[in-house]
Formats: C-alpha cells, sequence, structure tokens
C-alpha cells in the first residue's frame, strides 16, 4: 500500500513539475491565498517571530512582511516541485553559481577547498552546482545512497554527483 502511495504521489508531483514554472508561480498565488487567508497556516507563529524580531516595526509593515514570505513560501514550494523535470538548461538559467573557477582550479592543483552559501531563496536549486564546476571536483559532492532520494534528484546529473531533494520519502524495497 505504501508503494501505491508513493507512486501515486510521486506521478502526479512529476506531472504537476510538467507544467511551466510561470504557470506554477500562478498556482502558488493559488496556494498563497489558501494558506494565508483561508487555512492561516502558522499565521500566529510568523506574526510572533516577526513582532519580537522587529519590535521596532510598525504593524502595517509587519503586515506587508507577513505576506511577502507567505508569497516567497508558496513561490519556493512550487520551484521544490519543479525540480522533479527540470532540465539542465533551464536549471542553469534560473541559478547561477558565479567564480566556479576557483572550485575547479583548487581541484587541479589538489587543494581543499569549501563552498560556503547563503541559505536564501530556494537552497533546493543547489543541486544544479555540479551543472557549473568540472567532472574532476564532483567527487567532493555528497552522495546520497538511496534510491527514493536519487529518484528526486535532478534528471541529467550522473549518479556519482546527485544530490538529493530533501523530502521526506518512504524506503521503496
Amino acid at each position: 500500500m505504501q508503494k501505491i502511495l508513493y507512486y501515486t504521489v510521486y506521478g502526479l508531483l512529476y506531472a504537476f513539475s510538467l507544467l511551466p514554472l510561470r504557470l506554477l508561480y500562478l498556482f502558488g498565488d493559488g496556494i498563497y491565498f489558501l494558506i494565508f487567508h483561508v487555512v492561516h497556516y502558522r499565521r500566529r507563529v510568523v506574526w510572533k517571530n516577526l513582532t519580537e524580531s522587529f519590535p521596532e516595526k510598525k504593524e502595517q509593515e509587519l503586515r506587508r512582511i507577513e505576506k511577502g514570505f507567505y508569497h516567497w513560501f508558496c513561490d519556493y514550494l512550487v520551484e521544490s516541485i519543479k525540480l522533479f523535470s527540470i532540465s539542465e538548461e533551464e536549471i542553469k538559467r534560473r541559478m547561477v553559481f558565479k567564480e566556479t573557477e576557483i572550485v575547479d582550479e583548487c581541484v587541479s592543483s589538489g587543494q581543499s577547498c569549501a563552498i560556503y552559501l547563503g541559505h536564501y531563496c530556494n537552497w533546493e536549486w543547489v543541486t544544479s552546482l555540479p551543472f557549473w564546476i568540472s567532472p574532476k571536483a564532483h567527487r567532493f559532492i555528497t552522495r546520497w545512497k538511496t534510491r527514493a532520494w536519487t529518484r528526486c534528484s535532478l534528471p541529467s546529473a550522473n549518479a556519482s554527483t546527485r544530490c538529493a531533494f530533501r523530502w521526506p520519502i518512504p524506503s521503496v524495497g
């Protein structure tokens, strides 16, 4: 039963991910309306966090920030779903890493290399990093062994460079 549910949900999400991102953003706007105005998803928690983090801001400004957060959250959701089917060309157009030649130079000269990234916007799109660095540097990217996580990785990345799409997927045996 768990496999049936998994494949059903996966199939629906994959089919949904085939839609153009512009259309997915429109769906995101609909989700925003539902979770913000109808369901009130975690509104008290968000409001408490905003008032405690920005006590100097007026209520009107906090309301603007609150709505902006929920819009961002819904965009993040549909962008994460888009990972199921996004092509290498499209993700490279939307997620750009600059000065990646520094990583390649470090690896080529046998030096250690660490990449530090800010955690803002869609963190899952960082899985496109292998498209920007030389294949020689790929061995330093964490490999995920479970088949369920591998299925949700970027489709163009080979098995040695896949980074996980984080989604609680049941183990499929």
